[in-house]
């Protein structure tokens, strides 16, 4: 169900093996197995086998702190379905099970527009782990699709086609909360966060695509307080503000993130605002490849297809990024990659170089070099792969010590393997 594995005109470089040997970032781990913890609190793990056409909120209702429910893959089951504190679940098992394979055999649980489908209504004391599931037609206020509280994981799941009438079309993650591994797409949200919305919590090693919030901000993702996205891909999502993430609120990270091919709704056309990054609040950007995201306004407005920097988000700081090649209104690349007031970048490169900080690595708008001006020498801009070639200008240029938080690139291989570590999302690997 992954990005790789669909049918779509414009495939990203997150996905699938390179011919550099990165691997294979779409597999997804099944954490649920026949006799693990499933993130559950150590000692012996009771597991209950539900089959198609059984009751699976009974089950889960009945189930023990430190169980695992394991549920047949490939079947359907319809409701809104709540978790329970320390009963993890696994989906994707097959009819006898032995075997569990929910990278392709998912449980599917339907909503049926009848609410939240997958919903952790309380924080939790202990971890809970919900693997393998597809998560679709959920209709909610918020957090239509899933609501993950404190202590909650939802891993290796397919969250699609929800709806939220405010914040959080796909998910909403509060602090404590962690979505990892999954596949966040074609959700809405009438306000923020067309597939994430994020009260605090972690994003991480997801793909989060087609989305969209066209009344308010943060297509792909919202993030208030301290939430922390690392390793993701946002592309082709849609906003009046901030159609791959808008910030907003103070204590955030990024990192090792893909913010591509986003979009600006024709409905926020008046916002002060940026199409693939929008900072409201103060959060710091490390290591961002923000590339091909298309406006709808002119080259002399104030608004950026890039990274716009809106009121109280001044203070970001933003290392080791790579900001090229977003376009305005008819396609024009050649304007301001980044507006807005701000205090500084560090260690950038930014297509025609910034006139309010000067110290950044100036690249060319186009995929052309010259002895002066180059362009990051993506692999193959035109067909979305932004992986650097072994003779770009940003390979070695970033600051090694904002990266020791955050060790891998978003291939998941070593963040630092030259004698630096190389700007953007991708590290070239020496």
């Amino acid at each position: 169900m992954m990005l790789c594995a669909m049918a779509f005109p414009l495939v990203f470089v997150s996905c699938g093996k390179d011919n550099s040997g990165n691997g294979d970032s779409n597999k997804k781990e099944n954490t649920g197995g026949s006799g693990g913890n499933g993130g559950n609190q150590g000692g012996d793990v009771v597991t209950v086998n539900v089959k198609a056409g059984e009751d699976l909120q009974a089950v889960l209702d009945a189930a023990a702190p430190g169980s695992l429910v394991r549920v047949q893959g490939g079947v359907t089951f319809k409701g809104c379905f709540k978790m329970r504190d320390g009963v993890s679940m696994s989906g994707g098992w097959n009819a006898t099970f032995t075997e569990a394979d929910a990278e392709d055999n998912k449980t599917v649980l339907d909503g049926e527009g009848n609410g939240r489908t997958l919903d952790q209504n309380i924080d939790f004391e202990n971890v809970t782990v919900v693997t393998g599931f597809e998560i679709k037609n959920g209709k909610e206020e918020n957090g239509a699709g899933a609501y993950i509280k404190k202590n909650g994981v939802l891993d290796a799941c397919y969250i699609h086609d929800n709806a939220a009438m405010n914040n959080g079309g796909g998910i909403r993650i509060n602090a404590g909360g962690i979505c990892r591994n999954s596949e966040i797409t074609n959700n809405t949200a009438n306000n923020n966060g067309g597939g994430v919305y994020m009260y605090g919590g972690t994003l991480e090693n997801c793909e989060v695509t087609f989305n969209k919030a066209d009344n308010n901000c943060g297509g792909g993702a919202q993030l208030q307080d301290a939430a922390v996205i690392t390793g993701c891909t946002f592309a082709r999502n849609s906003a009046s503000n901030g159609g791959g993430i808008r910030v907003y609120g103070n204590g955030g990270v990024i990192a090792n993130c893909l913010i591509a091919a986003n979009t600006k709704s024709d409905k926020g056309t008046g916002k002060l605002a940026g199409t693939g990054l929008t900072t409201n609040g103060n959060c710091t950007i490390i290591n961002c490849t923000i590339v091909a995201n298309q406006g709808n306004d002119d080259v002399d407005s104030q608004n950026s297809p890039g990274l716009y920097f809106g009121n109280g988000g001044s203070d970001s700081p933003v290392y080791n990024c790579i900001i090229w090649g977003n376009k305005y209104l008819e396609g024009i690349t050649t304007g301001r990659q980044i507006k807005g007031t701000r205090v500084g970048l560090v260690n950038n490169a930014v297509a025609g170089g910034d006139e309010t900080d000067p110290d950044v690595i100036v690249l060319s708008y186009d995929e052309t070099d010259g002895e002066e001006t180059a362009d990051p020498k993506f692999v193959s801009a035109k067909n979305n792969i932004f992986r650097l070639k072994n003779d770009s200008p940003l390979i070695d240029k970033g600051m090694d010590d904002i990266v020791l938080a955050f060790p891998k690139d978003l291939d998941g291989n070593a963040r630092v393997s030259g004698e630096h570590v190389d700007l953007g999302c991708f590290e070239v690997q020496k």
